[in-house]
């Protein structure tokens, strides 16, 4: 992609109002694009960049470096987001039901590191490491999983999870065929 944000990258995009090649190009800042590329499932980039000067003073191989914004072409590369598959073993390997609260996660992962952690585990020290590591690597993926969840703060999506309590008092409220529950 082209970098609207580098220098040389500016040089072209006030190159688009004379020039009859570049006045239907689109260019786009690298941020913007990771934006886009993220929005269909991947994450964790990584950036290339080269091109640091106009074209026609290009006489030699340009250099490839990390990072962006001071090369006109910059490349990203991205991971794609945990497959259901993955998420899936990674819950059962840390037995969570499949609606689990964070509280419940860090519970269950906690309880499992403790129990398989070389140092508290008594046995087989290598099936130990190995466990512990498994382990980590689980809840790491469901973490990573829930770090890319959109929440919805809908009412209706909220209404959901009212407590026993709540649900009542929304359906019931003060009625005193019901009894008289004061609730604030």
């Amino acid at each position: 992609m082209i970098d609207r944000c580098s220098p040389p990258g500016q040089i072209y995009l006030n190159r688009k109002q004379n020039s009859l090649f570049y006045k239907q190009a689109k260019f786009y800042s690298v941020d913007e694009i990771a934006e886009i590329i993220r929005g269909t499932g991947f994450d964790d980039f990584s950036f290339r960049q080269t091109v640091f000067k106009d074209m026609p003073e290009i006489t030699d191989r340009e250099i490839v470096s990390t990072g962006y914004g001071n090369g006109l072409f910059a490349v990203i590369h991205g991971e794609k987001m945990t497959k259901y598959d993955d998420i899936t073993e990674a819950r059962e390997l840390l037995c969570l039901p499949e609606r689990a609260s964070m509280e419940e996660i860090k519970s269950n992962y906690r309880k499992l590191i403790m129990q398989w952690h070389p140092d508290k585990c008594i046995g087989n020290n290598e099936k130990c490491n190995e466990m512990t590591k498994k382990l980590t690597a689980a809840y790491k993926t469901i973490i990573c999983y829930c770090n890319q969840y959109k929440y919805s703060f809908a009412k209706e999506e909220v209404e959901q999870y009212l407590s026993a309590e709540d649900w009542w008092f929304k359906r019931f409220g003060n009625d005193p065929l019901w009894g008289n529950i004061n609730k604030s």
